[in-house]
């Protein structure tokens, strides 16, 4: 798992962005992502753990975990 901490999160819209650790590019996150009811506790500076898929659209965040 990649390490990293919630950029920002709008509970509203159900998104945010993670930066990871590695210093590498800001990785999408969906509420939909997170393990269980996590995304309620998705908030600005929470580290994390998660994966990162590949898709057409670029990297996103997938089964983040908080840390």
């Amino acid at each position: 798992m990649v390490t990293g901490t919630v950029k920002w999160y709008d509970e509203r819209r159900g998104y945010g962005f993670i930066e990871p650790d590695d210093g590498g590019e800001c990785l999408r996150v969906r509420r939909s992502e997170a393990q269980g009811n996590l995304f309620e506790a998705l908030r600005d500076d929470k580290r994390v753990a998660f994966e990162v898929e590949k898709g057409p659209e670029g990297n996103r965040a997938i089964s983040v975990e908080i840390r």
